[in-house]
């Protein structure tokens, strides 16, 4: 048989072709059910020609799609020839049954989570009378599948500030999938009817079926990869360049990933430290003028919040400090006191470092338990010399840090104080002399990452945000070290309000390259991708029995086989948390007067109490029907609590009465 591409054309699955309207194009079948594969099977086996039942259609949960009535696959009694053959023409005659229910709008397909599935299906034929299947000759390397592309406006990426043009499928242009090793990217396409080396093959396979006048006829279909939606739309777009005519993939700024590290790391921990001073700040600091039963209560949750924050800056410095020693080695050698050779922005992070200190009154003010005022380190660049040598103790201690119980410090802590927040208000490092130094895209960052939100006490948010600026602007855009793994927070890029795909069917021929390498068929029906949470996606049915019985003789016969291993350090605080209640909670975050802080006492390691050295862990075992039963009452009132911010307990759960259904039996 010719090769040659006029004798091959791609067409509409054979049940679905309509007489006197041409080849057609591929159907997006949809199936609400897990055994798809079987039901498909079962109709192209009963009666091909109800496969119209299952064309997609718009749909929502509310309004969704009529499930078309087929056969279910049983084995069916052994017919002769002749009976099958008369069967196959009187379904022929019948009328063909089509797609019913669903809503307006456009195509929305939805994900497998989502209780739906989706197959493209097309017939690969030749341009003779009666359209005979063209047969796929895998031993000359043919391979036949399918190709996802994107829908996008022609012209230049749009201003993600505007609203995206309306969905215009003759003027849109067609991307193609490519990955690359940069990871993919959609490349723009001159010609849909062409397939760029590397485009990605979606997988096809042979479906057979008989039609009417009983020739066997195969049907190519594949899985539409409705669960990959987040890949698709966060991945770049590359484009045609106006100048040269070239496709341009936007390669990623080379300090896109140290930035989301440092920020990771660094950073976003430092700000939060921020947040609770603030926070701390607001709550106790007036306190501290009050009488003095009400100035030794802020005093002492002023001394808890000190802890916990210089606890976390130990951390966050040494965090800080790997960050620098793996990709600023020279910076780390200059404030340990070394011999280095700085670049000059190296040496005005440097400079800057050197410049972050305490004030002197906040000194004083930290002089508690095992440490005087001197412990204070004296800058931003000292703590970080001296760092490094308390990460043996940093990574071993278990204990709770406090300075005031016991009175001596315990040798594992540091041997220095260097918060990098406080309640007081006149805790500032530095002000950036003139505009603060921003990061922008002259940086080596996306420019998406440049943007700031304003946030409490926004002069020591502006200390961190300068220094994050003159790490990054400090490294070369060739880090000495290798860059880690680009964040996914990095690489969501900005997703459109509308995204419009097309499949198309393919053959790669490479025997006939490279005139007739690849056919490439029309495109299916555009359609969008609903996301995980889509408002109008449908719902797999959940069903979680509780216990019916929930009295005490009912409760004690569950068996406790869900094991939770406890170490000896989360034993202590176990122990500890069991002497609080809910009152304690709450009371801990409300002001003054009512105000009342948790209490510090116990949350030391388990250990024997026959022998005080050996540290003991725990084994518990749990009822899984018990926690489940906890976890809907601890859901109640959160949501009950929250909804004083977004109103939701209307839309919330909805109980509907089931008769009979009681705890105890009958009596």
């Amino acid at each position: 048989m010719s090769t040659r591409s006029h004798d091959i054309a791609w067409a509409a699955p054979g049940p679905l072709l309509a007489a006197g309207q041409g080849l057609g194009r591929p159907a997006l079948l949809r199936f609400a059910t897990d055994d798809f594969i079987e039901r498909l099977q079962a109709v192209l086996a009963e009666a091909p020609s109800r496969l119209a039942a299952f064309r997609a259609l718009p749909e929502t949960w509310r309004e969704p799609m009529a499930l078309p009535t087929v056969a279910e696959g049983a084995p069916a009694p052994p017919l002769s020839a002749a009976a099958q053959k008369l069967r196959r023409l009187i379904a022929g005659r019948e009328a063909v049954p089509q797609a019913t229910g669903g809503s307006a709008g456009p195509l929305k397909l939805y994900q497998p989570s989502q209780m739906r599935h989706y197959l493209v299906a097309a017939m690969l034929v030749c341009r003779l009378p009666g359209l005979p299947d063209r047969e796929i000759d895998l031993a000359a390397g043919d391979r036949a599948g399918f190709v996802l592309r994107r829908l996008l406006p022609p012209g230049p990426a749009p201003d993600p500030k505007l609203d995206p043009p309306p969905f215009n499928p003759a003027t849109w242009q067609e991307y193609a999938w490519v990955p690359g090793p940069d990871g993919p990217s959609w490349q723009q396409l001159p010609d849909p009817l062409e397939a760029p080396a590397g485009e990605e093959r979606l997988p096809a396979f042979p479906m057979r079926y008989a039609e009417a006048d009983g020739r066997n006829r195969r049907l190519l279909a594949g899985s539409v990869p409705t669960g990959r939606r987040e890949a698709y739309i966060g991945a770049p777009v590359a484009r045609a360049d106006a100048a040269t005519g070239r496709v341009v993939t936007p390669a990623p700024a080379p300090k896109t990933a140290r930035l989301m590290l440092l920020r990771a790391d660094v950073i976003e921990p430092w700000r939060r430290l921020i947040d609770l001073a603030d926070q701390t700040k607001l709550r106790l600091w007036n306190d501290l003028g009050g009488d003095t039963e009400t100035r030794s209560a802020a005093a002492t949750a002023i001394g808890q919040a000190r802890d916990q924050i210089q606890t976390a800056s130990w951390y966050i410095l040494l965090d800080l400090h790997d960050l620098l020693k793996k990709h600023l080695p020279q910076v780390v050698n200059a404030i340990n006191g070394r011999s280095a050779s700085l670049s000059h922005a190296e040496q005005a992070l440097v400079d800057a470092m050197r410049d972050m200190k305490i004030p002197t009154g906040l000194a004083g003010a930290l002089e508690t338990g095992g440490y005087a005022a001197k412990s204070v380190a004296t800058s931003l660049a000292d703590a970080l010399a001296s760092i490094d040598a308390a990460r043996t103790g940093l990574e071993a201690v278990v204990a709770e840090f406090a300075r005031t119980t016991p009175p001596t410090r315990d040798p594992q802590w540091p041997s220095f104080l260097f918060p990098l927040a406080d309640p007081d208000p006149n805790h500032l490092f530095f002000n950036a002399p003139g505009t603060q130094p921003i990061l922008g895209v002259a940086d080596g960052i996306d420019p998406d990452l440049a943007l700031e939100e304003p946030e409490a006490r926004q002069d020591q948010q502006d200390c961190v945000t300068a220094l994050e600026a003159l790490i990054i602007r400090a490294m070369p855009d060739a880090s000495p070290a290798p860059d880690p793994a680009p964040m996914p927070a990095a690489c969501a890029g900005q997703e459109p309000r509308d995204a419009w795909f097309v499949m198309r069917p393919v053959l790669d021929r490479p025997v006939c390259a490279p005139f007739h390498s690849s056919l490439v068929g029309p495109g299916t029906e555009p359609f969008r991708i609903a996301g995980f949470f889509d408002s109008d996606a449908p719902a797999r049915p959940v069903r979680i029995g509780l216990p019916l019985d929930i009295t005490p003789a009912g409760l004690r016969r569950f068996d406790k086989k869900a094991v939770v291993t406890l170490s000896d350090a989360l034993c202590g605080q176990l122990h500890r948390m069991r002497g609080l209640g809910l009152g304690d909670l709450v009371l801990s975050v409300l002001p003054w007067p009512f105000h009342k802080p948790l209490k510090r006492a116990g949350g030391a390691p388990c250990t024997s109490s026959s022998d005080p050295s050996l540290s003991l862990g725990l084994v518990c075992s749990l009822s899984i029907p018990i926690i489940t039963l906890c976890a809907l009452i601890l859901l109640i009132i959160m949501v009950t609590l929250f909804d004083i911010i977004f109103r939701w307990i209307p839309w919330f759960i909805m109980c509907l009465p089931v008769p009979g259904l009681r705890a105890k039996g009958p009596k």
